[in-house]
């Protein structure tokens, strides 16, 4: 069988390792898994033509992962946890849905500057990812963008956002916890602006969020990020296309092994 592991190209290009690594992984399990460039990319569209079998859809577009099931190619992960990962609103209204607590949160359109309830407030391209575009000023220091695709998430600031403990959650059930803690100076966590990350024993309370979150999702290869905040724990974010630099550097896994066995288990 043939797999497609569509990538954006610079993406690609900073995800050379864990690329080599799924496409060994599969082929260790007698699978071939093919890069396909996400900017130069074509999808034939045809009765009872299938280009792939299955697809790895890491190119932080849920539209090509709604396409590819209405063709019954199975798409890692599902479109329920694509659209979540890819929209920060989303994620939020889907957890308050089930009883899960996020922070004070405002979506915005607009380009004209707007009051919100929050004297600090980090701000968050809706549909950005990895940190990128993500700043923590006033509530006066707003820059209103144009156009759906340049929402903006505001999100109530705490302090404890300058930490988050991460769920990786795997096809094969299993589950690995990080804690991610921001450099000095920074408020995001991220390990890309110089953030350090440990294995983390999670509360009770923590498990029972991530599993109830997890149960209404569905099962795949993604991450829960969840922050402090008061006495209890609050949804920071879903990640559909989550890095596992983290797992790889505190040696808790092979990522990309637990992948391909979890997708070649249900293809």
């Amino acid at each position: 069988m043939k797999g497609w592991l569509i990538y954006q190209n610079q993406d690609a290009k900073e995800n050379k390792f864990f690329i080599s690594e799924l496409i060994s992984a599969f082929e260790a399990l007698g699978q071939k898994l093919e890069l396909v460039n996400y900017d130069n990319f074509a999808l034939k569209i045809q009765r009872n033509h299938r280009p792939c079998d299955f697809v790895l859809n890491r190119s932080f577009n849920p539209d090509l992962t709604r396409i590819f099931e209405q063709l019954g190619i199975p798409v890692f992960n599902s479109l329920k946890v694509a659209e979540v990962g890819y929209d920060k609103a989303l994620s939020m209204a889907t957890a308050t849905a089930i009883g899960i607590d996020v922070l004070p949160s405002v979506l915005t359109f607009g380009e004209e500057p707007l009051a919100t309830e929050f004297d600090r407030e980090v701000q968050k391209p809706n549909f950005g990812h990895g940190g990128q575009g993500v700043r923590l000023v006033d509530a006066s220091g707003f820059d209103g963008v144009t156009g759906e695709k340049s929402a903006t998430l505001h999100q109530l600031y705490s302090a404890s956002e300058a930490e988050d403990h991460r769920c990786y959650l795997f096809l094969d059930g299993s589950s690995y916890w990080t804690v991610r803690t921001a450099a000095k100076g920074e408020f995001r966590a991220n390990l890309k602006q110089g953030g350090k990350v440990e294995a983390y024993q999670p509360s009770e309370a923590e498990v029972e969020v991530a599993s109830r979150l997890q149960l209404h999702l569905g099962p795949g290869n993604y991450a829960i990020d969840l922050i402090p905040y008061g006495d209890s724990y609050v949804l920071n974010e879903v990640e559909d296309v989550c890095g596992y630099r983290s797992l790889y550097q505190l040696a808790l896994c092979d990522p990309a092994a637990k992948i391909a066995m979890g997708v070649c288990a249900l293809i």
